[in-house]
């Protein structure tokens, strides 16, 4: 089966998780990461798509009472750009965000892309086109308990 690579950079609050989750499991950091987008993809796959919505939007707010675990809800896009990694790349510098390479089959990349309209973050999509998975990639990796060790961003 034919896989889709994505390959995204993270700030090292990020990845940092990623490497703990991978030395607790003995497993490679893009093993693990893969895993964790995986899992991720894997529940917001398993809702009907009008049951993904936006933490804080009008979707969520009209969730009915007690049918919150039928829904994903993925974090705010404030929340996702905070943990964006910063654009200061100094010709010669050494990144300190590091990239992981995400491996999809064709129906995780179009939950992805679902994710993607779904979030409308002005930055990922251009006339209608997807130009950027890294918002929905991060914000459905924020949602894994794995990142729950994640420390704050110090800006």
């Amino acid at each position: 089966m034919k896989k889709e690579r994505v390959l995204i950079r993270f700030r090292p609050e990020i990845y940092e998780c990623f490497e703990l989750e991978a030395a607790y499991q003995g497993l490679r950091v893009g093993t693990i990461a893969n895993q964790l987008l995986i899992s991720e993809l894997n529940k917001a796959a398993s809702v009907k798509p009008e049951h993904c919505v936006v933490f804080g939007s009008e979707d969520y707010a009209a969730i009915p009472e007690g049918k919150r675990s039928s829904y994903y809800v993925l974090p705010e896009s404030k929340d996702i750009i905070e943990y964006l990694p910063e654009q200061t790349g100094k010709r010669g510098a050494k990144p300190i965000n590091k990239q992981v390479t995400f491996y999809l089959t064709e129906d995780q990349l179009e939950t992805l892309k679902k994710i993607v309209r779904i979030q409308d973050i002005r930055k990922s999509m251009d006339h209608g086109q997807i130009v950027t998975y890294r918002f929905a990639v991060l914000g459905l990796l924020l949602n894994n308990e794995a990142l729950d060790r994640k420390p704050p961003v110090i800006h």
